[in-house]
């Protein structure tokens, strides 16, 4: 750590960004958006003996729509990226609407949002339920990560998510228990996707609660839900938000699969 203000790194290329990083021995932080970064560096400005700017590293705003897997590059915007995955994810679109407002969505980015490892986190709820993997660089170059694992290990920077594509006849719901307050916190948040077979699983998160996967239920998820969610170690007043959560995702995945 650094009592003086950190170095500023600008890398244009992935090889840079992996100088930049080697350099620096984790004494270091991603400029992605900026809107968490920056009023943390305002208020400790010698917390990091470095910023590495991702903003102008090539490909990183990249989307791209393969057969298998979908991939945004770390510095999509959220909006963006709510409007690129709309057609193929309409529940994470819905739930990236939530995100905060139209200005503050592009702005952010998806890899931003995800660093963060915040429950509170549409983008970090949805990755983990459709098992997304982090694509991250490092000294031996790039490598795959699931997003379940959660943080990113130091000396490594996100460039990119990769998302495999919904199966045929896959449908999702997606429900957010809010703050009553306009514009408040997410108290907790819940995915049901449900595979060609009926099979249906459910990931909930929030209020401290990472996400977490319920497990694999029925259409009827009745008490095996309400007992998942027991085992979370949650408090009880959350427990009844996440357990409000599941079945309006449920709900909300039954009309999905039978919008008429």
């Amino acid at each position: 750590m650094s009592s003086l203000q950190p170095l500023y790194l600008r890398p244009r290329t992935r090889a840079d960004l992996a100088a930049g990083l080697a350099a620096h021995h984790g004494d270091y932080a991603l400029l992605a958006g900026g809107q968490t970064l920056v009023p943390l560096l305002q208020k400790n400005p010698g917390k990091v003996g470095a910023i590495i700017d991702l903003r102008h590293v090539e490909g990183l705003s990249d989307v791209h729509e393969g057969d298998a897997e979908v991939t945004l590059g770390a510095m999509v915007t959220l909006a963006e990226a709510q409007d690129r995955l709309a057609p193929i994810f309409p529940s994470f679109a819905l739930a990236l609407a939530k995100t905060a407002n139209l200005p503050v969505r592009n702005w952010a980015t998806i890899g931003g949002s995800l660093a963060l490892f915040d429950t509170a986190s549409e983008a970090w709820t949805f990755l983990h339920a459709y098992d997304a993997d982090m694509i991250l660089l490092g000294p031996e170059g790039e490598a795959r990560r699931p997003v379940a694992l959660g943080a990113i290990p130091p000396g490594f920077a996100l460039t990119a998510i990769a998302i495999g594509r919904p199966s045929p006849g896959e449908a999702a719901g997606f429900a957010e228990i809010l703050r009553r307050r306009s514009g408040g916190r997410a108290l907790a948040m819940g995915f049901a996707r449900s595979n060609a077979g009926g099979q249906v699983t459910v990931t909930v998160s929030g209020s401290g609660i990472p996400p977490t996967r319920l497990g694999s239920f029925g259409q009827i998820a009745g008490k095996a839900l309400v007992d998942s969610i027991s085992k979370t170690g949650a408090a009880p007043a959350v427990r009844a938000w996440l357990l409000a959560a599941a079945r309006r995702a449920l709900a909300n995945l039954t009309e999905a699969q039978d919008p008429s």
